[in-house]
């Protein structure tokens, strides 16, 4: 649970700037948005069926009709890491097992990468224009 400070005077579930997205999540850890579409997408390292997962969800949905999340790649050992690549089309994650994967952004190929090497956490980075 996190501790917002609130700028407009009103408690953090108050405010009117912050909106609930989904609640009852296993343990969603490591989250990226896709800004051109518009889907978030997060690791869960709850328990199954939810949780060891990589999820999606579409944020432009009203509240109240939002549809669940879907999940897009299960057996994480403890997904705790997450980057999406937008303009090729590619999604990185990783687990505590120090499993870092490669696959396209609609999980239809993966390409385990460099397992012998010992960091637990991605990230995509792109030269600046």
């Amino acid at each position: 649970m996190a501790i917002l400070p609130s700028f407009d005077g009103l408690s953090a579930g108050a405010s009117s700037d912050i909106q609930v997205l989904f609640d009852g999540l296993p343990d969603p850890i490591d989250r990226d948005l896709d800004r051109t579409t518009r889907p978030m997408y997060w690791t869960d390292r709850g328990d199954p069926p939810r949780g060891n997962t990589v999820n999606r969800a579409r944020m432009h949905s009203a509240p109240g009709r939002r549809k669940d999340p879907e999940i897009v790649f299960t057996h994480l050992m403890e997904g705790i890491g997450l980057a999406l690549d937008i303009k090729n089309q590619r999604m990185f994650m990783s687990d505590s097992r120090r499993r870092r994967l490669r696959c396209d952004s609609e999980v239809r190929w993966m390409i385990p990468l460099r397992p012998e090497e010992s960091f637990r956490h991605v990230a995509h980075a792109r030269p600046l224009p």
